[in-house]
């Protein structure tokens, strides 16, 4: 490769592509963006999202022109609370709460993905399909006919990644393991008191789980209405089963009702405050879609020696949720990768192969580890020592507080 600056094709239009492309346009570095959806709001894009140990470097990585991440993504806006995740077992009210010692985030994924897309061009309707390299470039050929070349391109498109099929050689399906949980999924939204015990469980999710350690209930707030007197909630009840890869399991084909109706069964295992969310869920709050948890651990050597193509976010290490660090790691490929580049272009490395090599060694080993952890976090065989971990930190005692919306606001 030449010692211009390079041309980067970026697959996928999540907030790691986005804040790569951020990234590249603080350097003066072009690319192009290229996302499978129809437009921005052609499909659900997920709920509120913890973030925490890379805030700074995101305000820092980022052009100027982006105002204040915190006070334009925050979840709980307009209420005037901080971020905070419970975790009820066993009894215990062990928790982690924003302040000083504790600077979380806890962010609007819609908002989010708005901010990083401040002065950005995204090409909508673009379904990669195949993957070309030669001495001088790389290619996608996309689903409609057309095609792009660069110089490199960053599959960032997602858990089911085209671009992570092309570098493994192998299908998603072998490379993904999913979770042995049958999971329901529920949207509902409450005002008043019901808002008020929500947030007194947690300001911003809490998980509970059952005694027996077998059944778990994770409850988040997605937004907060303008006037602060409604929350969006959403809420996964999962259920140990390791059948849930089978095509007849009851999660394929069950309707809202049955499901909501399971769930309503399971949850006879829980204190009433936890299950409250659940009863004011209308049926047709239930997803019906076969929902379920999974997670990868690449190793280095399986990929396809390529020297243009990289991964980042959940196409290089999908995680489970259960420590909220997916997102985090997400955030921080975009900013190492795009770093990265920009030290090739300064003369910091050789080549801008040795800077793709550097960033995913590193990327690939910190991934794995998250993996790993999260799915640590919901082992039924953990020890009672054993500490929770929320957002970066270790789950504390915290207090239950007595709150009134009135005086939140």
């Amino acid at each position: 490769m030449t010692s211009k600056k390079p041309h980067i094709l970026i697959v996928g239009a999540g907030l790691g592509g986005l804040t790569l492309a951020q990234g590249l346009r603080r350097n003066g570095i072009s690319y192009e963006i290229f996302e499978r959806d129809d437009g921005p709001d052609a499909r659900r894009q997920g709920w509120a999202i913890g973030l925490h140990s890379v805030l700074e470097e995101l305000q820092t990585g980022v052009p100027d022109d982006l105002p204040s991440v915190v006070s334009n993504v925050n979840h709980l806006q307009p209420l005037k609370l901080p971020p905070q995740f419970v975790m009820h077992v066993s009894g215990s009210r062990l928790g982690v709460t924003g302040g000083p010692d504790t600077f979380v985030l806890r962010a609007s994924r819609q908002r989010l993905r708005k901010w990083l897309s401040t002065n950005t061009s995204i090409t909508y309707g673009k379904q990669a399909v195949r993957i070309e390299e030669t001495k001088d470039a790389v290619t996608v050929q996309f689903q409609d006919g057309s095609s792009a070349s660069g110089d490199l391109m960053v599959g960032a498109d997602g858990i089911n990644s085209r671009v992570r099929e092309y570098l493994l050689a192998c299908d998603n399906e072998k490379t993904l393991k999913t979770h042995p949980f049958a999971v329901v999924v529920g949207e509902t939204t409450v005002s008043g008191a019901e808002f008020e015990r929500q947030l007194v469980l947690a300001h911003s999710a809490y998980l509970a789980v059952s005694d027996d350690r077998t059944l778990s209930i994770f409850v988040g707030l997605d937004k907060v209405s303008e006037d602060g007197k409604t929350g969006s909630y959403y809420w996964f009840f999962m259920i140990p089963d390791e059948d849930t890869d089978k095509p007849d399991h009851w999660t394929k084909h069950a309707s809202q009702a049955e499901r909501l109706e399971r769930v309503s069964q399971c949850a006879k295992a829980f204190d009433d405050r936890f299950t409250e969310i659940l009863k004011l869920t209308p049926a047709e709050g239930v997803r019906t879609d076969a929902f379920s948890f999974r997670d990868a651990e690449i190793d280095e050597q399986e990929l396809v020696s390529s020297s243009r193509v990289t991964l980042l976010g959940d196409a290089a290490h999908p995680m489970a949720p259960f420590r909220g660090e997916g997102g985090v790691h997400t955030i921080r490929d975009g900013l190492n990768l795009a770093a990265c580049i920009a030290k090739t272009c300064n003369g910091g490395y050789p080549t801008i192969n040795e800077a793709m090599k550097r960033y995913q060694q590193e990327m690939i080993t910190r991934g794995s580890e998250a993996v790993r952890q999260s799915r640590g976090q919901i082992r039924r065989d953990r020890q009672e020592n054993e500490p929770w971990m929320v957002w970066g930190h270790p789950a504390r005692p915290t207090p239950e507080e007595s709150l009134k919306l009135e005086d939140c606001s």
